[in-house]
């Protein structure tokens, strides 16, 4: 299957990890929880997740040292060259006292075979504090960290109960990135983007692909909205309040959307895989191969540069 004509995330990991070949991720599960539930956003969370749905290790009981000596173990035995990006996915991961995120943080990146640390978070949990704590140990090993957006627009991030703004992502971001510090931060910034969410069309896929590019990262994942079992969404989905998207239709947005990044964005992802007794739709959103096929296609009809 050939490529898509973007950076790639192994790109972008090699010159992360200059002296590694290839980079691979270990998930783990810290034990966070969600301001967007307890309250001090909101209580439903978002409308469409459920944690066991994209993250293998969500709700383990395994401590972090056991996921990393099990993780690296398995990557090890399949790929002894490889190097290990251990990666805080669930949940959101700088959601505590900067005390237990120096000391959660520090042991990770001390642990043997580890080469760099990612974290999954909200934008609304990162302040000075954090940022200052990543950059300081960003001086040791690479530290990339995944803000998780969704969508630009107001009124998605409203319906889908995010309990964030997309200028709260913006403010997150210019932690980083405004004035000296875009010269400067030694953090790697990621951005999560659904497309398909409920009510919005390619108009606003766009519009979110020009937010990222006036808020330049340095990897961006696209995930196809799915609708699980036991959600806000599939309750929505099932009543017809909403349809998603063709494969054909993601595609076109999916080109689209790269297209407007800056050209030193890598593109991580392009499919999302949830559990088969898990997912209700779409079908065709973990096969990589045909999305990847579909959106060569929708490229070549797309205006040459």
């Amino acid at each position: 299957m050939s490529e898509l004509p973007f950076r790639s995330y192994a790109s972008f990991l090699r010159e992360l990890f200059p002296g590694r070949r290839e980079v691979r991720k270990v998930v783990l599960d810290a034990g966070f929880r969600c301001p967007n539930l307890d309250g001090t956003r909101g209580t439903g969370g978002c409308s469409y997740c459920d944690n066991r749905s994209f993250s293998p290790v969500a709700g383990t009981r395994k401590s972090v040292a056991e996921q990393l000596e099990e993780g690296i173990s398995r990557l090890k035995a399949k790929r002894p060259e490889a190097g290990v990006l251990a990666y805080l996915q669930p949940w959101t991961n700088t959601y505590a006292p900067l005390e237990r995120l120096r000391a959660l943080y520090s042991e990770i990146l001390a642990f043997p075979g580890v080469d760099g640390l990612a974290i999954g978070t909200r934008p609304d949990c990162v302040d000075e504090g954090v940022r200052d704590l990543l950059e300081e140990l960003a001086e040791r090993k690479p530290i990339v960290l995944e803000l998780g957006l969704q969508s630009a627009n107001d009124r998605t991030l409203a319906r889908i109960g995010r309990g964030h703004t997309a200028a709260e992502w913006a403010n997150a971001w210019s932690l980083f990135r405004d004035g000296t510090r875009a010269k400067n931060s030694r953090v790697s910034l990621a951005a999560h983007v659904i497309l398909g969410l409920p009510g919005e069309t390619l108009d606003d896929w766009k519009s979110t692909a020009r937010f990222l590019a006036d808020h330049p990262v340095q990897s961006v994942k696209i995930h196809p909205l799915h609708v699980v079992k036991g959600t806000r969404l599939a309750g929505e989905w099932e009543r017809g309040e909403f349809a998603l998207p063709t494969l054909g239709e993601f595609a076109r947005g999916v080109a689209e959307f790269a297209k407007l990044l800056p050209r030193e964005t890598a593109v991580e992802r392009v499919s999302g895989e949830a559990p088969s007794e898990m997912l209700l739709a779409p079908e065709w959103s973990g096969d990589r191969n045909a999305i990847v096929s579909a959106v060569l296609s929708e490229l070549e009809r797309l205006p040459a540069d």
